[in-house]
């Protein structure tokens, strides 16, 4: 199923060993209690991060394939208040601005239209703290060059949400970001140096539409031929 062929895309890429190796960057053993960092895994397979006792996991899925390691929720429709509320199994609401940590691993693409993507950030940004992260992983087992008119709108549209790219990396098969959530006047920097539009002048629109992946045009294609006959 969808659940074990991300989990094989983890392990292919060496992520599910990624507490072994020398790029990750635990706190010092003389730390005798550390403060663990609150991370949301939306979308979550199996909730891979449990492994690391310095974060405290919550982990989401519309369809859970390990009940017992993910909760369900759907997070377009979940609710941000106050406060978090959790009955069960299932993410009733989370509570606003409560996460230093979100994570859309392979994700996004499963949606078929850019405005949910975008509404997948927007809902990210609302529940990280100021200068939270946001990491996302998206499918291309493509050549580094082919899609880079796609990544840079991505970009475009990641600082337009307000954040900030601090980490790209192309690897074999996916796209990987690390994104900062910008501060209100640090946005607005960030706008005016990048010469984008300003704050007060964003088309909400226009920057979903630029959250585009390939398939989307292999879909556009598929629709035309079928219209044609």
């Amino acid at each position: 199923n969808q659940c074990t062929r991300d989990r094989n895309r983890f392990e292919r890429n060496g992520i599910s060993n990624v507490d072994n190796s020398e790029k990750f960057n635990r706190f010092p053993s003389s730390v005798e209690d550390p403060v663990r960092l609150k991370l949301l895994d939306v979308g979550s397979c199996y909730n891979p991060f449990s492994k690391f006792s310095e974060l405290d996991v919550t982990a989401i899925d519309i369809a859970p394939v390990y009940e017992n390691n993910v909760y369900k929720s759907d997070f377009l429709a979940l609710d941000i208040s106050d406060s978090s509320q959790i009955c069960g199994r299932e993410v009733v609401s989370l509570a606003k601005e409560s996460f230093q940590i979100v994570v859309f691993c392979f994700l996004l693409e499963y949606f078929p239209a850019t405005t949910p993507r975008y509404e997948c950030c927007a809902k990210a940004r609302q529940l990280l703290q100021e200068n939270g992260i946001l990491v996302i992983l998206t499918p291309d087992s493509c050549h580094q060059q082919r899609n880079n008119a796609i990544i840079k709108k991505w970009k475009e549209a990641f600082l337009q949400m307000g954040f900030q790219r601090v980490y790209y990396e192309k690897l074999q098969h996916f796209h990987g970001f690390v994104l900062r959530k910008l501060g209100k006047e640090q946005h607005r920097l960030a706008l005016l140096e990048a010469n984008l539009p300003t704050l007060e002048s964003q088309n909400l629109h226009e920057i979903a539409a630029k959250l585009v992946i390939p398939q989307d045009f292999n879909s556009r294609k598929e629709k035309n031929s079928t219209n044609s006959e």
